[in-house]
């Protein structure tokens, strides 16, 4: 259930206190069930927040972003280390872990964003299933504990990223895509498209990527086919897979093929085979009704409802 903090009368989440400093009330000490902090009552420059931000931005480049999804299905957003400097950037504000919930099949996440200077609030769950497939080669206990960690770390990425200004997010977003786009550019126009591609390919083969689910993954039938905006891209997929924030199966998953419509011809094909196959079946006999001793057929009950009009 999702709840706002309640702060009148002086009580934050859950009722617990909002106690002034002795030093009138500059300072506020903030007690909630989830945390305790100072709050510094310094007006927030929004500018400077939007210079910190996009600064940390461009210097995360591809650590800021990520990619899931195949082809035209695949979709970019931001990444938990962006959020974590968005936040540290924004200043003033608190992001915390309520009590975890556990049922037999997933965990469920509380996870709240109280902004200290305005007193707004936000709570956000996120339920992560306990048979979320890890890779790799690691024990029963060792995945259980990685599903936990993947999914605290959601939770408190999706409560910053929905309590943050969206414009905020977005103009990082683009500081960090676009510092990577120049960044490649710079490569191709000294080395050629093919030749950076060739790299960018090989090194993903290096990670365990064969090309061939790069490029299914990509949407393209072709190395030559790929843009400086798909190598945006691996290049954020190789930062991810060579620090172990992610996974193959997550960031190059299989896309299954969709079955081909059948064409005219197919279908007259396979008309003509059923009725060869029709031809050639055998044809049983009829059961021959039972015979009385004059030779005459034996009535049943249910051929005289028949004759008679009665139930079917």
């Amino acid at each position: 259930m999702t709840r706002e903090a309640d702060w009148s009368e002086g009580r934050g989440e859950g009722g617990q206190e909002i106690q002034l400093a002795a030093d009138g009330g500059t300072r506020q000490m903030v007690r909630t069930q989830y945390a305790t902090a100072m709050m510094v009552q310094r007006p927030r420059d929004i500018r400077s927040v939007e210079r910190a931000a996009l600064q940390e931005a461009e210097l995360l480049g591809e650590d800021a972003f990520y990619r899931w999804g195949a082809g035209e299905d695949s979709i970019i957003g931001p990444s938990k280390h962006l959020a974590n400097a968005l936040v540290r950037c924004y200043g003033n504000c608190v992001v915390d872990m309520g009590q975890v919930q556990e049922t037999p099949d997933a965990w469920i996440f509380t996870a709240m964003f109280v902004d200290l200077e305005t007193g707004f609030s936000l709570t956000r769950q996120f339920r992560m299933s306990k048979k979320f497939k890890i890779h790799g080669k690691h024990d029963e206990f060792r995945k259980e504990d990685m599903r936990f960690q993947i999914g605290q770390t959601k939770a408190t990425r999706n409560v910053v990223l929905n309590a943050l200004p969206q414009w905020l997010v977005s103009r990082a977003m683009d500081k960090a895509m676009g510092g990577v786009r120049e960044e490649i550019s710079k490569l191709v126009e000294k080395h050629g498209l093919e030749k950076v591609i060739e790299t960018a390919l090989r090194r993903l083969k290096d990670l365990g990527v064969e090309q061939e689910r790069v490029l299914a993954a990509m949407g393209r039938e072709l190395p030559g086919a790929m843009t400086v905006d798909d190598l945006v891209i691996l290049k954020s997929a190789s930062a991810a897979l060579a620090s172990g924030a992610d996974t193959i199966e997550a960031l190059f998953p299989i896309k299954e093929k969709a079955e081909e419509p059948k064409t005219i011809k197919d279908r007259a094909a396979e008309a003509a085979k059923a009725a060869e196959a029709a031809k050639t079946k055998p044809v049983e006999p009829e059961p021959q009704p039972e015979q009385t001793a004059t030779g005459k057929p034996r009535v049943t009950v249910s051929e005289i409802d028949d004759i008679f009009g009665g139930k079917k």
